[in-house]
């Protein structure tokens, strides 16, 4: 795959999502014991926040969030085509958890290892499926 800017602050919004979605977490866990029921409302909030960067950053849309439906709608499709990429991460992340109790014990490194999983896959589908952006053009 060729490293362009989009890839490359795709890369970068995987980065902040990573945190964003540690976070969210460590903050679900500290109320939910079951850390696959955690995950996956993180995850929702580390999707929202990189459907706002790519938008604005790695693919350039320079229209400003509202309220409009076209956002609401765009928002969807994101979420929506991520979920290959979230059953990638979310597999890989169960998976370490379940089957290697350091990770069981050290859940971040679970949801790095499943976040570089479901990277490519992701950046795909964003570039393809939601800002359809000309290969020409990054």
């Amino acid at each position: 795959m060729i490293f362009t800017r989009s890839f490359v602050l795709f890369g970068v919004s995987g980065v902040f999502g990573f945190f964003v979605d540690a976070g969210m977490f460590y903050l679900f866990h500290t109320f939910v014991e079951n850390p696959y029921i955690c995950r996956a409302f993180s995850y929702v909030f580390a999707a929202s926040f990189t459907w706002a960067f790519n938008r604005r950053f790695s693919f350039n849309i320079k229209e400003p969030l509202t309220r409009s439906n076209k956002v609401l709608v765009e928002w969807l499709k994101y979420l929506s085509s991520q979920l290959l990429g979230f059953a990638v991460n979310y597999t890989t992340f169960a998976l370490l958890i379940f089957f290697v109790s350091f990770f069981a014990g050290e859940p971040v490194w679970a949801i790095a290892l499943g976040s570089i999983a479901g990277f490519v896959v992701n950046y795909s589908a964003a570039r393809i499926l939601v800002f359809k952006v000309d290969n020409s053009a990054s």
